[in-house]
């Protein structure tokens, strides 16, 4: 996985996954291509989607994954729209994105320590919406 860099962090929060698509063209750059691409944040195209992962975080706030992103495609529901497509009728499913990375600091995964322990969530993660 690898999420937004420095200057595009992705939010924490409490999200509903929004629309899909299979493949589509990123709209920061058209060379890229988006697959299993499934939406978050509509008003910003923050989305959960397929690329590669560079061992850092270096996205525009969007999460990079690998084969999840085709799990997290077949698994999640999408928004249901009123017919004028104005209102959400039915959110879709909940997905919460714990933490910030903290960008000063070593990046963990290259000490063997953080290989070694439990991820722990918070006790009262704050769940409001950014």
């Amino acid at each position: 996985m690898s999420t937004g860099r420095a200057e595009t962090p992705t939010p924490s929060g409490l999200f509903n996954l929004t629309w899909k698509a299979k493949s589509r063209r990123s709209t920061d750059n058209a060379e890229w291509i988006l697959n299993w691409y499934f939406n978050f944040i509509n008003s910003r195209g923050v989305s959960f989607h397929e690329f590669e992962l560079p061992g850092r975080p270096a996205s525009h706030a969007c999460v990079r994954l690998q084969r999840d992103a085709q799990w997290l495609y077949a698994w999640g529901e999408q928004w249901r729209l009123s017919a004028d497509q104005r209102e959400v009728v039915t959110p879709g499913t909940p997905v919460a994105i714990l933490g910030t990375y903290e960008f000063r600091r070593p990046a963990p995964w290259l000490a063997l320590e953080a290989w070694s322990g439990r991820i722990v969530l918070p006790d009262n993660p704050d769940l409001s919406r950014p």
